[in-house]
């Protein structure tokens, strides 16, 4: 059953963060990382969300990285630099409460 339209909880923001979290380390570290089987395996804990709507999810959590200038996964751009629909004021909030303390992620780098 899809999931569509439906706002996302923080139980299903917390799976996608720590996936992230996950891919994002490996990448830093220059480890190799395959982010389509690691948002598979979050669909398998998601039922009813999209692996497009995952990396829509995805490119929101880079955008508030982004916005905090914090770093972000290559391929997984924020919104706004990838061309896609912004993300909502709501998910932005949502994001923030679920990222916990930002100052545990890391800056870009430049």
């Amino acid at each position: 059953m899809s999931r569509r339209g439906m706002s996302w909880s923080d139980q299903e923001l917390a799976v996608l963060i720590e996936v992230y979290r996950g891919v994002l380390e490996d990448e830093r570290a220059d480890r190799p990382v395959n982010k389509k089987s690691r948002l598979e395996a979050a669909e398998a804990e998601l039922p009813g969300r999209t692996h497009h709507t995952l990396i829509h999810r995805a490119c929101c959590i880079s955008e508030v990285l982004d916005r905090h200038g914090k770093a972000w996964v290559r391929g997984w751009k924020p919104s706004a630099l990838s061309g896609q629909r912004p993300c909502s004021p709501g998910m932005v909030d949502s994001i923030e409460r679920n990222l916990g303390d930002l100052s545990r992620w890391p800056h870009r780098r430049r």
